[in-house]
């Protein structure tokens, strides 16, 4: 498995390009941050995901709204709002590859 500064530099790139796609779109959610895998808990119980940790290139998984919140489900179902996820993402992970060369 990588170092875990190579995944937290990742998660940090993707977290932020989020934000700014969401911002650009015009929705100001809070920041929530980025977390470890140990973070993560499922019916209380210590949870790793394999797509994160099965793993030797940087890897993240990416949660950023909700459909359980009415105003995140509103940009969710926003074509825009899509495109500029994608594209602000995409071009993280481009810059985050580039960088390691």
């Amino acid at each position: 498995a990588l170092p875990i500064s190579a995944n937290e530099q990742f998660a940090r790139a993707i977290q932020q390009a989020m934000m700014d796609a969401l911002h650009e779109y015009g929705y100001f959610p809070p920041d929530r941050g980025i977390h470890e895998d140990a973070d993560a808990h499922h019916s209380g119980d210590f949870c790793q995901f394999v797509v994160t940790r099965e793993t030797t290139v940087p890897a993240a998984l990416l949660e950023f709204l909700f459909l359980s919140n009415d105003d995140d489900a509103r940009v969710l179902v926003d074509m825009r709002a899509h495109v500029l996820m994608a594209r602000h993402v995409a071009d993280a992970i481009d810059g985050f590859m580039r960088s390691r060369g």
